[in-house]
C-alpha cells in the first residue's frame, strides 16, 4: 500500500515536464476548473456583495460580462501549459527576467496565501455549522463551540495539505470528483429556490427598478476579480498536456469550466439571498432556502473550499519554489499551512471586510501581469528573457500600465479622501465614469499595447518564434 501511495507523489515541480510524462488530456481542464470554482468564495459574492444592488436581469448581465472576461483571461494563461510545459510563475521569468520573474512570483505567493485564508475560513465555518447543527458558524464565546471552530480549521487545512502533498495527479482526480459532486449540490440549491421560493425571488427582483452604473460596475468588478485571479495559476494545471495537443481545446475547456461554475455559484448565492430578504452570511441562508435539507448547503461550501484550496496551496508551493529553487516541498506546504491556520483564526470574525478589500486589490497587479504574458507569449511569441537578471523594458511596461490606470481606481480616491479634503482629491476619469472602477481594463490593455511596442522597437522582435 505504501509503495502505491509513494508512486502517486508527484515527481516534478517547476522544471519543464518532459514530453513522455505529459499524458493529460485537455478535457480534464473542464472538470478541474469547474470543480474548483463551485466554491464558497463565489457563493459569498452572490449572498453578500450582489444582493440589493441591481434588478435580477441587470445582475445576470453584469455576471455574464464579468465571468466571460475573467474566464477568457484564465483560458489564455492555460494555453501556456501545453505550449511550454512549465509552471505558471516559472514562465513569468521568460517575460520579466530571472529576478523580475521572482518578484512576480512573490506577488503570486501572497495572492495564493490570501485565497488560502479566505477559503479556509469559509470552509471551516461551514464544517462548524454542520457539526453544531446550525447553532454556530464562528467564534461565539462558547468554549465548546469555539473549540469546535478551531478543530474545523485544522481538519480543513489537514485535508488540503494531504491532497497537495501528493500533487498534480491526485489534485486533478479530486477536482474531477468534486466537479460532479458540487455540480449536483449547487444545482439542487438553485432548483430548490426556483421551485419552492420563486415568489420571494420575484418579489425581491421587483423591488429594484432603477439602473445604476456604479452598482453594475461594482458587480462586474467583484465577479471579474474572482475568476480572473486564477490566471497566475493556470499553467500549473495544464503543463502535463502534450505540446502537440490542439491549444484551442485547452482554451475552451478551461473557459467553460470556470465560466459555468463561477456564474452558477454566484447565481445560487444571489437567489439564496433573495429568499432570505437581506444581506446575510452564507451559512444562515440555508434554513429558509433548503428547509429540512439545510445540510446540503454547508456541505457544498465545505467541499468547494477544499477544492479551491487544493489549487491555492499547490500553486503557493510552486510560486515559492520559483523564488527559492532549492526549497523542498514538504517544509513549504507545512509552513504555509500553519500560517494559513493562524491567519484564519485572526480574520475568522471579520471575513466580509477582509474579503471585499482583497478582491479589489487583486485586479491591480494581476490584470497587467496577464496583459504582459499574453503579449509576450501569444502575440509576439517571444518570452525569451529568462537569461536576463531583470528585463527592465518589460518591467517598466508593467509598472507604467499600472500608473496609467491609477486615475480610474476608486480605491485610490477612497483612501485619499479618507485622509484629505475631498474638495481637492478628485480622480477625473474615475469620476467621469460615474464612480465605476475600470482601472483593471485600462491596465490590461495598456500592458498588452506597451509590451508589443517594447518587443517591436526595443528588442527588435528577435524573440524565439514558436512553430
Amino acid at each position: 500500500m505504501f509503495g502505491y501511495l509513494k508512486s502517486k507523489v508527484e515527481k516534478f515541480d517547476i522544471q519543464e515536464i518532459d514530453e513522455s510524462s505529459r499524458k493529460q488530456i485537455p478535457r480534464s481542464l473542464f472538470f478541474l476548473w469547474f470543480g474548483s470554482n463551485l466554491t464558497v468564495a463565489d457563493f459569498i459574492i452572490g449572498t453578500d456583495f450582489l444582493f440589493g444592488q441591481l434588478s435580477s436581469l441587470y445582475t445576470m448581465l453584469a455576471l455574464t460580462v464579468a465571468n466571460v472576461g475573467g474566464a477568457a483571461l484564465l483560458a489564455f494563461m492555460s494555453i501556456l501549459g501545453p505550449l511550454k510545459g512549465r509552471s505558471q510563475m516559472a514562465l513569468s521569468k521568460g517575460a520579466y527576467g530571472e529576478k523580475g520573474g521572482k518578484t512576480m512570483s512573490l506577488l503570486q505567493f501572497i495572492n495564493t496565501g490570501g485565497w488560502l485564508t479566505v477559503n479556509l475560513i469559509i470552509a471551516s465555518q461551514a464544517l462548524l455549522f454542520l457539526m453544531t447543527g446550525g447553532a454556530s458558524s464562528g467564534f461565539s464565546g462558547n468554549l465548546v463551540y469555539d473549540a469546535l471552530a478551531v478543530v474545523s480549521i485544522l481538519v480543513v487545512a489537514g485535508v488540503v495539505f494531504t491532497l497537495v502533498f501528493f500533487g498534480h495527479s491526485v489534485i486533478k482526480t479530486f477536482e474531477t470528483v468534486m466537479s460532479i459532486f458540487l455540480g449536483l449540490l449547487f444545482a439542487y440549491i438553485i432548483l430548490s429556490v426556483l421551485v419552492f421560493n420563486m415568489n420571494a425571488v420575484v418579489y425581491q427582483s421587483d423591488k429594484i427598478t432603477a439602473f445604476s452604473w456604479i452598482a453594475f460596475g461594482g458587480v462586474v468588478m467583484y465577479a471579474f476579480s474572482y475568476v480572473m485571479s486564477w490566471g497566475p495559476y493556470a499553467a500549473d494545471y495544464s503543463r502535463y498536456i502534450p505540446r502537440n495537443a490542439k491549444l484551442w481545446k485547452s482554451f475552451i475547456y478551461t473557459f467553460m469550466g470556470a465560466f459555468l461554475a463561477s456564474i452558477g455559484a454566484e447565481i445560487a448565492g444571489l437567489l439564496a439571498a433573495d429568499v432570505f430578504g437581506s444581506l446575510t452570511s452564507s451559512d444562515n441562508v440555508f434554513f429558509p432556502v433548503l428547509g429540512a435539507l439545510w445540510f446540503i448547503g454547508p456541505i457544498a461550501l465545505l467541499m468547494g473550499g477544499i477544492a479551491a484550496n487544493s489549487l491555492n496551496l499547490y500553486s503557493n508551493f510552486l510560486s515559492l519554489k520559483t523564488i527559492v529553487e532549492k526549497a523542498a516541498k514538504l517544509p513549504i506546504i507545512v509552513i504555509v499551512s500553519l500560517a494559513s491556520i493562524v491567519m484564519a483564526v485572526i480574520f475568522y470574525g471579520n471575513l466580509g471586510t477582509y474579503y471585499q478589500d482583497f478582491l479589489v486589490l487583486l485586479d491591480y497587479w494581476i490584470t497587467p501581469w496577464i496583459g504582459v504574458m499574453i503579449a509576450e507569449f501569444l502575440i509576439m511569441k517571444t518570452g525569451n528573457h529568462e537569461n536576463r537578471g531583470v528585463a527592465w523594458p518589460i518591467v517598466i511596461s508593467y509598472v507604467l500600465s499600472i500608473i496609467i490606470s491609477i486615475p480610474f481606481m476608486n480605491t485610490i480616491e477612497y483612501y485619499l479622501t479618507l485622509y484629505y479634503n475631498t474638495s481637492f482629491v478628485q480622480l477625473p476619469f474615475y469620476n467621469a465614469m460615474g464612480g465605476v472602477d475600470i482601472s483593471y481594463i485600462v491596465s490590461f490593455v495598456s500592458a498588452v499595447v506597451i509590451t508589443i511596442l517594447v518587443e517591436t522597437f526595443i528588442f527588435k522582435g528577435k524573440g524565439m518564434k514558436i512553430k
